[in-house]
């Protein structure tokens, strides 16, 4: 009975360490997407004699790492945001990430859906400027935390932000046409609407995005790996 109780308080330990290392594997690849350098090389001399892997060690080292639960992912994963390190490197993922643009590109181009009368009575039209520019820009903002190294919630305000400028000009030249006229009152309450929800909606939705990017690489870390088993065999290869 004691042991098994040790068995498996082992396998506990184990489970948690695997979790551990592959949530460090997932911010390390975030930290080298969003500077542009690659992560400093450790020295063996810098890592304590005790903590070198020796023995049995060295063998469960060189075997595939087990996957975490969905508690230890969830709970890896979900992580404050650090405001002030997100604003002083988003000049810097900007710079090296160019698959950003991609998000408020999309915003613009159902602007030009949007704010032009013949694409926008058209079905295309209208479909894509309520799915790309009307409140909540849903598609947009999710897709900009998807692709942002880190601060994804920065990236997803900063979409909403200009969905939501495109909406209020949009609300600030509609002609008043129809059945029901669109009064100054109905104009302010649309303007303060985009203005309002856009950014919020972006925030959030950029923020959900960034975390399950990051729930994905933690549930599967042996996915992570395939990747680079792959160009490592086609390096040897082509010596």
């Amino acid at each position: 009975m004691a042991r098994a109780k040790n068995t498996d308080r082992a396998d506990a330990r184990r489970r948690h360490r695997t979790a551990m290392a592959a949530a460090a594997a997932a911010e390390a690849g975030e930290e080298v997407g969003s500077e542009g350098d690659p992560a400093p090389a450790v020295s063996a001399a810098a890592v304590p004699r005790d903590a070198r892997p020796s023995g049995t060690s060295r063998t469960a080292a060189a075997a595939p790492a087990q996957r975490p639960s969905i508690t230890q992912a969830f709970r890896i994963a979900l992580r404050p945001a650090d405001v002030r390190e997100d604003l002083r490197t988003a000049p810097a993922t900007l710079r090296t990430t160019p698959t950003l643009w991609i998000a408020p590109l999309l915003v613009l181009a159902g602007a030009v859906f949007l704010l032009v009368p013949a694409l926008r009575d058209s079905q295309f039209g209208s479909l894509a400027a309520q799915l790309l520019v009307v409140p909540p820009p849903l598609i947009p903002a999710f897709l900009a935390g998807m692709l942002a190294p880190r601060a994804s919630w920065l990236w997803g305000l900063l979409v909403g932000v200009l969905a939501g400028i495109v909406f209020a000009i949009y609300v600030a030249t509609a002609p008043s046409t129809g059945t029901a006229p669109v009064t100054d009152d109905l104009r302010t309450q649309a303007f303060l609407y985009a203005l309002v929800i856009s950014p919020l909606f972006g925030l959030a939705t950029g923020a959900f995005a960034g975390f399950y990017r990051r729930f994905l690489r933690v549930s599967a870390p042996q996915q992570q790996r395939k990747p680079a088993s792959k160009s490592g065999k086609q390096a040897k290869n082509g010596r």
